[in-house]
């Protein structure tokens, strides 16, 4: 009896091991198979037929989230006079155009809108990149309800590339010509319509701290703003640049020109450590910037900082 018992036992163990060994072999090939790809949903939310806008995404034009859990955005063209239109669409797909553009006569409210952003007062802010008073564009509030209001109009030939809203309430910017040495600038625009010209560039010999931005400018997690260049640098192949409000040294990935309370980094497309002793950027010379070197901002009017790490 005690043999017959034994035997069962070990049966058992025989079977449950076995069953140990399937299942750890089953994990092992689940792990190791590739999860089979899902299909991708893809779906059109609306079509523009002219009347309510066309060329949406034209100009560096995207759209947003309303805090209605709506999407709003700009077409450059169509409208109910053809010079581009502010629309709304709901996650369903319904499109309704809050605003055409160029019912005032001389399009004194601009034309060509750009990407509206949604302000500190829940009403949406933007820009215009045609006519206004100077034809150079505008910069207008736009309430949920479509009332518009041109809050200022830009200089002629400074033709701006969009704005984007600063963790302090203001708008900041980029002009892709006018300021002081008519090659554009970075500005600051409140919400009631006063704009501030924070940096112009070519302000370097050669233009080494580029020209003609091409798109807004962003604001970083540490709250500098940052933005391209078209061209100018030291190839005239363009510049990465960021700007900051403040005068205190820091740790910099990019050269530097100070003017009053503002700024402004350069980060060329192609830079080098100077060797000692030098002030002028000699490419192949001495090699990669690193870490330890350290910049210092300046009380000079303008002063170029050092390349820092990449």
């Amino acid at each position: 009896m005690r043999n017959a018992n034994e035997r069962l036992t070990g049966r058992w163990r025989d079977i449950c091991l076995l069953a140990l060994v399937v299942t750890s072999v089953a994990a092992l090939q689940a792990q190791n198979t590739p999860a089979s790809p899902q299909a991708v949903q893809f779906q059109v939310l609306a079509d523009f037929d002219g009347t309510d806008g066309s060329g949406p995404g034209a100009d560096l034009q995207a759209v947003m989230q309303g805090p209605d859990g709506n999407l709003y955005g700009a077409a450059e063209g169509g409208g109910a006079y053809n010079n581009g239109v502010i629309f709304k669409l709901t996650p369903e797909g319904t499109l309704t155009t809050l605003y055409s553009f160029c019912p005032q006569p001389d399009c004194a409210d601009g034309q060509y809108p750009g990407t509206p952003v949604l302000g500190p007062d829940g009403a949406f802010y933007g820009t215009t990149g045609y006519y206004g008073a100077f034809n150079a564009g505008t910069f207008f509030r736009l309430t949920l309800e479509g009332e518009l209001t041109t809050l200022y109009n830009f200089p002629n030939g400074s033709y701006n590339r969009g704005i984007t809203l600063g963790i302090d309430g203001n708008f900041y910017g980029t002009t892709a010509s006018g300021g002081a040495n008519g090659q554009g600038t970075v500005f600051k625009v409140t919400p009631d319509g006063h704009l501030t010209t924070l940096y112009s560039f070519c302000s370097q010999p050669n233009c080494n701290d580029g020209s003609s931005p091409g798109a807004p400018v962003i604001q970083g997690a540490d709250g500098n703003l940052y933005g391209t260049c078209q061209f100018g640098g030291p190839t005239n192949a363009g510049t990465v640049f960021s700007v900051r409000p403040t005068g205190q040294p820091r740790w910099c990935t990019g050269c530097a020109y100070r003017r009053a309370a503002w700024t402004v980094f350069i980060r060329p497309v192609s830079w080098y450590r100077l060797p000692t002793g030098t002030s002028t950027v000699q490419p192949g010379a001495g090699g990669p910037m690193t870490g330890e070197d350290r910049a210092e901002t300046s009380a000079a009017s303008f002063s170029k900082l050092p390349r820092l790490a990449t």
